[in-house]
């Protein structure tokens, strides 16, 4: 039962982040699969939760949408707050491939956007894995 909670828990999170932002809730669940896989207590190089959001860097994003730090190991403050993240990245040039790898620390990313690089494999993965939750939802 509690991977179930778990799994509403985050569906809910994605479909609300999803509203807000205009991004489909299987992309943000896609990215978060890969960042965590689906681990609200994940911690890696000070990146917290779902989104191994960094509250180092996003403070102020955090403060602006009214979270704590604390609130980053919950599913719904942690994917809004990175969606806001992607929405600005993605806003920023229009390509969600570079969004991605920017997202991920991808040091190629200002080369992709100048045709220098290809887009990484996470920023493949994450919009694949998004398709195929599409799919699996009848979006697609």
């Amino acid at each position: 039962a509690g991977g179930r909670r778990a799994a509403a828990a985050r569906g809910r999170a994605a479909e609300a982040a999803a509203e807000v932002y205009g991004f489909d809730p299987e992309f943000l669940e896609a990215v978060a699969f890969y960042e965590s896989t689906y681990n609200t207590k994940a911690e890696n190089g000070g990146c917290w939760g779902l989104m191994q959001v960094a509250p180092r860097w996003h403070y102020d994003r955090m403060e602006r949408l009214g979270y704590t730090k604390e609130q980053l190991w919950e599913a719904g403050p942690n994917m809004m707050v990175a969606a806001d993240y992607l929405r600005e990245l993605y806003d920023r040039h229009g390509d969600l491939n570079w969004a991605l790898m920017y997202y991920n620390g991808d040091s190629r990313a200002d080369d992709y956007l100048k045709g220098q690089a290809k887009a990484s494999g996470y920023a493949r993965q994450c919009q694949e894995l998004a398709d195929e939750l599409r799919i699996k939802h009848g979006k697609l």
